[in-house]
């Protein structure tokens, strides 16, 4: 999506849908992913996302429903927004996201994130008997390998998580040489190490708890880094994941969703950072002093339990405003 005009893509609610359940003590409606997911390409939207957790944060597993959710929609793109990799064994990650990719004919991004820092969610890594402070590292080794097995070709490694010899996986994804990974950067944190491994390794950053003005930052920081490796800056895709709430009373937008995000997150560790909330106006300038600083696509995120609300009044009184 690099170069072209701005993209904007929609959050389904793969856990929302969980904790409104829990509310209501009724059982989790699957039909309202399918509905909203077919809803979001009628209205023209380029692209559908899923986040991802096990334990910390539950919901729906994230390249499953991608697999379902390309099975009802043809055009946009499907994404991970974000996807936890050093989780996973890199050999069966590399066969599942090039099926996804093979079954939905080319649509797959793979963003992908370390996790959290927010030490409460540790224990999702513990269980899983992975030492919290190596997802950096394991991370790094799964995508430099899954570039490597989505070749098809024969694969030796001699990784400290991951060793094994001569593997090769069926089928390869359908974009070649594999499918995009963009990664999570940011944070309000300007980290050299996150801008090398985006520009040796990404397609894509994809920001989140940022200001306008970090944005920027980062833009300039990612163009540093690719003079360096000698890349061109037009090749990475610049995404901002924004988390908002549509209220006309803009104090209480800002109570729902901080409120809906309190509870998601099981507690409020973003200090203000998440946002904005309010009237469509509001909502247009945060976007478009976004799209200023260098945003070229947009993952939105509707902090609300009436998700089919806030979709139909964003399309109506915000997206065109910011396209």
């Amino acid at each position: 999506m690099a170069g072209k005009q701005t993209d904007f893509g929609i959050l389904l609610p793969t856990r929302g849908l969980l904790l409104e359940a829990q509310d209501t003590h009724e059982n989790p409606d699957p039909s309202r992913i399918f509905v909203m997911a077919k809803k979001i390409e009628e209205l023209g939207y380029q692209s559908i996302w899923v986040g991802d957790s096990l334990l910390a944060r539950p919901r729906l597993d994230a390249l499953a429903t991608l697999a379902a959710v390309g099975a009802v929609t043809e055009k946009p793109k499907l994404g991970t927004c974000v996807y936890l990799p050093a989780m996973r064994n890199p050999l069966l990650l590399a066969q599942t996201t090039a099926t996804v990719d093979f079954l939905t004919n080319g649509r797959l991004i793979f963003g992908i994130g370390i996790g959290s820092r927010v030490a409460d969610y540790y224990f999702e890594w513990v269980a899983l008997g992975i030492q919290p402070e190596k997802r950096t590292k394991r991370m790094v080794h799964v995508v430099e390998l899954l570039k490597k097995l989505w070749t098809g070709e024969p694969v030796d490694s001699d990784s400290e998580f991951f060793p094994f010899k001569n593997a090769r996986l069926l089928p390869t994804p359908t974009q070649k040489p594999g499918v995009p990974i963009w990664f999570a950067t940011g944070h309000g944190r300007f980290i050299p190490a996150q801008y090398a491994r985006l520009v040796r390794l990404g397609e894509g950053a994809m920001m989140n708890l940022d200001m306008p003005w970090e944005f920027k930052q980062h833009v300039e920081n990612i163009k540093k880094e690719c003079d360096k490796q000698k890349r061109d800056p037009a090749t990475i895709d610049l995404c901002m994941y924004l988390s908002l709430t549509l209220g006309n009373d803009q104090k209480k937008a800002t109570e729902e969703g901080e409120g809906f995000l309190t509870k998601y997150y099981i507690r409020n560790w973003w200090e203000g950072r998440w946002g904005p909330y309010g009237p469509p106006q509001v909502l247009i300038d945060r976007i478009n002093e976004f799209k200023e600083a260098g945003a070229r696509s947009f993952v939105i995120r509707f902090c609300s339990y009436d998700q089919m609300g806030q979709l139909d009044w964003f399309t109506r009184d915000v997206w065109p405003h910011c396209r």
